[in-house]
């Protein structure tokens, strides 16, 4: 338990940091494509995580690895245990290398040329974010923000109908189809697979709409609230196939059609946070997942007592209520009032083709300081 607390601690910065980063390193018009691929990865991490462990393990207990560690610490090692020291150094490596590689504002790194600092900034009506600065009254404004709200409740709808995939699955393809879980591995990969792919092609369809329609609230709820529904459909038909073949293959659909809107989705809370869109991720990290500690009890509840047609009923009334937080949602606006429009001395001086990062945005603080 503390070392499960520790690594929920720590990774509970992760979705914040990445929504602060995509606010300052990327342009306005980027965000769903930027969000879909931020989730494809997630999704793909989460597709072929179990597979590369399992490969992994199968590895550490061959006779090959353990005549080449005899004799030394490793020999007594479990083989699960040595699994979690790889991923962890491979975590540790990951560190070493981002840590000096990486700046938070792209003004900073000298390998950002004028032409993708200007792409970067255009349209953003706002002056740069000091690392502690903070908005007057900027929690007030949090905690009462209907837009904000309307997402958190979003995700603890729809991560319910989700979370199916991650803990349900298995079990219903042995239980109703027969399906063992050693020959299920991919069964239950394929969702997340797809689920990958719609989060790219989404997030790039709901950008394009944005350039094309210059209507933001559209483009971004047209596809997560079209992906819900079209998930419920899918989640409420799964009761009528025989087959594990045909089961899967809905909740492909049903996974794609999901992660459809999780781009837009992701470039609405980075639209709606501006500034502060760490804390407003955070914000709907915490209340998403204060929501989402019952959906366990909540399941099994319902498994327990109604069966497995009761539970895809009630996920289906899940992404329903997820697509209906849209009427709420208003990504035209942040959450908090904007008190500064960004003034024309903030210009990058440039040396020919070349910037000059630390001196210039030294010098531009100063100017909107004073």
């Amino acid at each position: 338990l503390t070392f499960r607390f520790l690594f929920g601690a720590g990774e509970a910065g992760a979705y914040p940091n990445m929504a602060r980063i995509q606010g300052a390193w990327l342009p306005a018009q980027s965000r769903a494509r930027a969000g879909g691929l931020l989730w494809l990865c997630a999704r793909w991490g989460g597709a072929f995580s179990p597979i590369l462990f399992g490969s992994m393990l199968r590895t550490f207990s061959s006779d090959p690895f353990r005549r080449a560690v005899a004799g030394t610490f490793l020999e007594h090692v479990a083989t699960w245990r040595l699994g979690f020291y790889a991923s962890g150094l491979l975590g540790g490596v990951w560190v070493a290398c981002f840590w000096p590689w990486f700046r938070d504002n792209p003004a900073d790194k000298r390998s950002v040329n004028a032409a993708e600092f200007d792409l970067i900034t255009a349209g953003r009506t706002s002056a740069p974010l000091a690392a502690h600065d903070r908005a007057p009254g900027l929690f007030i404004a949090l905690f009462t923000s209907p837009s904000l709200w309307a997402i958190a409740g979003l995700y603890i709808c729809a991560s319910f109908g989700w979370s199916f995939f991650v803990s349900w699955m298995p079990r219903f393809l042995k239980d109703v189809h027969g399906v063992t879980f050693a020959k299920s591995e991919w069964m239950t990969a394929l969702p997340l697979f797809f689920g990958g792919i719609a989060c790219l092609v989404g997030g790039v369809l709901s950008d394009a709409l944005v350039r094309r329609t210059d209507n933001k609230r559209l483009a971004r709820a047209i596809f997560p609230v079209s992906g819900y529904l079209v998930a419920a459909v899918a989640m409420i038909s799964i009761r009528f196939v025989h087959s594990p073949q045909a089961a899967t293959v809905l909740l492909c659909v049903a996974a794609g059609a999901f992660d459809f809107g999780q781009g837009a989705n992701w470039a609405s809370i980075v639209d709606i946070g501006g500034r502060y869109a760490g804390t407003a991720t955070g914000f709907i990290n915490m209340v998403g997942n204060l929501g989402n500690s019952a959906q366990p009890y909540i399941g099994a509840l319902i498994f327990n007592h109604l069966g497995w047609n009761a539970l895809f009923l009630v996920y289906a009334a899940a992404f329903c209520a997820a697509a209906s937080m849209w009427l709420f949602i208003n990504p035209n606006h942040r959450f908090y009032p904007e008190p500064h429009p960004l003034p024309q001395c903030f210009e990058v001086l440039q040396d020919g083709a070349n910037r000059q990062p630390s001196h210039s945005v030294q010098q531009s603080r100063i100017k909107i300081n004073d």
